[in-house]
């Protein structure tokens, strides 16, 4: 905890440096270029973040970072989404049924799964991150009628679906802290 408060992980902050744009017969490409860093150190990620737009309504994000400066080693890299909440329905290919990081991997099995967004809460008595599904090969979050959003890894993904931000689960002291 001591090495990653050092580090000003804590305070990172995105700040956009470019944007591009290119539009083709079917689809638009966008290129934002930014700099995430806590704001008082010397050390930041360059990031371009590009996202293909499809005539049929796909959207392909392709990022890519380059660290600079001394940093400690990463326990993630991410990107957050906020989707409707209607969309509470989860269905993954992956492994599962239950959470999985790096050190808790071999105990889930490979299949498909579904669950609800509150299904997916693991309620630690100290708010912590929870909920990560690992080596996903799509993930659908649903409504009732079946429509919603699919993702995609190529090849795989992790993800966690949880009605809490991650700033909201880092600043409570108790669950009932989370809002």
């Amino acid at each position: 905890d001591h090495k990653w408060r050092q580090s000003g992980l804590h305070w990172m902050q995105h700040r956009t440096d470019g944007f591009d744009f290119k539009e083709e017969k079917d689809k638009v490409t966008v290129v934002v270029r930014c700099r995430i860093a806590p704001p008082i150190l010397q050390k930041s990620f360059l990031c371009d973040y590009t996202y293909t737009i499809y005539g049929c309504g796909c959207v392909r994000l392709e990022t890519h970072g380059v660290p600079v400066g001394e940093w400690p080693v990463l326990a993630r890299i991410g990107l957050q989404m906020t989707i409707p909440k209607e969309f509470e329905n989860v269905t993954w290919f992956g492994l599962g049924p239950g959470e999985s990081y790096a050190d808790t991997r071999q105990a889930g099995k490979l299949g498909l799964f579904n669950m609800t967004v509150d299904e997916m809460y693991t309620p630690y008595v100290f708010p912590q991150e929870y909920g990560n599904r690992s080596d996903v090969r799509f993930a659908k979050f649903a409504d009732k009628s079946g429509a919603g959003l699919m993702v995609r890894g190529e090849p795989h993904i992790n993800f966690s679906a949880r009605w809490f931000s991650t700033e909201n689960i880092e600043k409570a002291r108790h669950t009932y802290d989370l809002v």
